[in-house]
């Protein structure tokens, strides 16, 4: 009955929820966990704002390399040579717009796949990925800048995820819209 009371003031079914992501990753490892947690987020938001903390390339440059690249698909690795800069010479100028560029190409391909997804196209008012530019690591900026573009998005309420935080595959979207 409390639901009910407030619902005209409360519920309103065209309200948008914006998932946001403050994403590096650090191993092979982390970007096969980033697609588990994005295809729970695909199903239960109506966007996604993902803010790249570091270059996705950054993660053939570590010891599991070798070992973990099994893991990843032929697109993903398709994606981590895509970030690379043409010639040592490139600066960031460069490089940030070529890891854009590739990781929202690589994000509208994956979303294809998400069954129930409930946007599934890269851009528009759907999502968002940006390379931060700030100089050294500092949360409460990465953070704030996430959720100015979720709200670029149209957010209404922001839903914000780590790389290996998975919503549970009995939690939907009619059990957020209950709280919204």
């Amino acid at each position: 009955r409390y639901y009910d009371k407030w619902r005209s003031l409360t519920q309103d079914p065209g309200q948008r929820m914006i998932g946001v992501c403050r994403l590096k990753l650090e191993v092979p490892n982390d970007l096969v966990y980033f697609k588990s947690a994005l295809s729970r987020i695909a199903q239960v938001c109506d966007g996604v704002a993902i803010l790249l903390t570091a270059n996705p390339l950054d993660v053939r440059h570590t010891v599991n390399w070798g070992r973990e690249r099994t893991t990843l698909s032929e697109r993903d690795i398709q994606m981590l040579q895509e970030c690379s800069a043409d010639n040592a010479e490139d600066g960031i100028d460069v490089v940030i717009p070529k890891v854009e560029e590739a990781f929202r190409s690589w994000l509208r391909d994956f979303l294809a796949t998400v069954p129930e997804a409930r946007f599934k196209a890269a851009g528009g008012n759907q999502s968002a990925v940006e390379v931060f530019r700030g100089e050294t690591m500092n949360e409460r900026v990465e953070r704030n800048r996430s959720i100015e573009m979720a709200e670029g998005l149209g957010a209404d309420w922001i839903l914000s995820f780590d790389h290996d935080e998975f919503i549970e595959n009995r939690v939907w979207r009619r059990h957020f819209d209950r709280c919204m």
